[in-house]
């Protein structure tokens, strides 16, 4: 999910982690003031529960809980 400097949500899907980051790339090079919020499954969250700490990051990426790093 993006938010643009409209405060509207743009929500995505992507097959890839390298689509994804692509994607975030083109938008924070385009408004780097953009936030995102990155979830890994089927039952994403709500854009709403993310209206409040979404524009306090701006410029982040927000991972839900489900996301962790991994090593290999």
């Amino acid at each position: 999910m993006f938010l643009g400097p409209d405060h509207g949500w743009e929500v995505t899907v992507h097959r890839t982690l390298e689509d994804a980051v692509s994607k975030w790339t083109a938008l924070h090079t385009e408004n780097p003031n953009s936030s995102a919020v990155f979830h890994i499954g089927f039952d994403r969250p709500k854009s709403r529960y993310f209206d409040e700490i979404a524009p306090a990051n701006n410029g982040n990426v927000i991972l839900t809980g489900i996301c962790k790093i991994r090593d290999a």
